[in-house]
């Protein structure tokens, strides 16, 4: 079968967890009726999407969502974090894993530590680790051959724990705002140093074997972010907003209350991007395809319809459609 375009689009699941397990603490479990709620809602929303090629953020079930990927058409394959790496005490899971839906055959699948020599280079202790390891896969596409995708989710910006500050200066009195203030910078450097680890990865596996890439996940941040600065600078990767012709900005992806925030991301390798030559657009050298469409997916989130959406996801879905050329 001949591919026009590759549709490639990314979720944050929000606490996609089956009972009778919990996340985070030992309160937190869906009942059947709410779990079967989120399960339905997120098949819907696949449909809607009709990727080819899905990220997933928040899989604390792969095997749950494995089942709902096969309710939709076509030859799907699957990876997803060893449910050993989510950190599991009793039945409360600690921290979410990442998954990879594709209709095309999965070549292979890595999931990125640093090695301690990249460590050392970069100053960071050898024991440093990202809070979820990223997902790295080649897929092996009819037309464009194998194609590189990440799928990541970085560190948040909430505190890291105030205890784990209070220790790290045990002779100190700290008042609270100060300690909370503290913790943000932690958590922001610690998001940083994400983004220079995987920029580290991305350029080395380039020189190693040059592939279309795509990256996508939840960053969150907008990409202009101080702390995302290092996954922009020297990897060739651009937003999949300022490929389109024209550029456009990125909808919001998340939103607090009213405010709306830019959390969720699709970025490209130079095979899919323009280049700005006098002014104008013209293809990159190496380019197999080009950005024709980018969409957010955020009914569930600005047009909600209480009995469809009460157990969507907390982000909008943002996908990508990358025309084969």
């Amino acid at each position: 079968m001949k591919f026009s375009a590759l549709r490639v689009a990314s979720l944050n699941l929000f606490n996609f967890m089956q009972p009778p397990n919990a996340y985070y603490d030992y309160y937190s479990i869906y009942s059947e009726r709410e779990w079967q709620g989120k399960c339905e809602w997120m098949l819907q929303h696949l449909r809607q999407v009709d990727a080819q090629l899905w990220g997933f953020q928040e899989v604390f079930s792969p095997a749950a969502l494995n089942h709902i990927i096969d309710k939709i058409p076509g030859d799907w394959h699957f990876t997803a974090t060893p449910e050993t790496d989510l950190e599991q005490q009793d039945f409360v899971f600690q921290r979410p894993g990442l998954a990879l839906a594709s209709c095309f055959p999965i070549n292979s699948v890595d999931f990125i530590q640093p090695s301690p020599s990249a460590l050392t280079q970069a100053g960071l202790d050898v024991d440093w680790q990202f809070s979820r390891a990223p997902l790295r896969a080649i897929i092996q596409h009819p037309q464009l051959g194998p194609v590189r995708v990440y799928i990541v989710h970085f560190k948040s910006g909430r505190p890291m724990a105030i205890t784990d500050i209070q220790v790290a200066t045990p002779n100190r009195v700290t008042s609270p705002s100060t300690l909370e203030t503290m913790g943000q910078w932690n958590a922001m450097n610690h998001q940083h140093h994400e983004a220079r680890m995987l920029a580290l990865d991305l350029r080395q596996q380039q020189l190693d074997r040059p592939l279309p890439t795509v990256v996508m996940g939840d960053f969150n941040n907008p990409l202009d972010h101080d702390a995302l600065a290092p996954l922009l600078n020297d990897t060739g990767l651009e937003s999949i907003w300022s490929q389109l012709s024209p550029p456009a900005p990125s909808p919001a992806t998340h939103y607090y209350g009213s405010l709306g925030r830019v959390l969720d991301h699709i970025l490209v390798s130079e095979h899919f991007c323009r280049s700005p030559v006098y002014g104008r657009h013209t293809q990159s050298a190496r380019a197999q395809g080009r950005v024709r469409h980018a969409q957010v997916h955020d009914d569930h989130l600005c047009r909600p319809v209480h009995a469809r959406d009460q157990f969507a996801s907390d982000h909008t879905s943002v996908s990508a459609e990358l025309e084969i050329l």
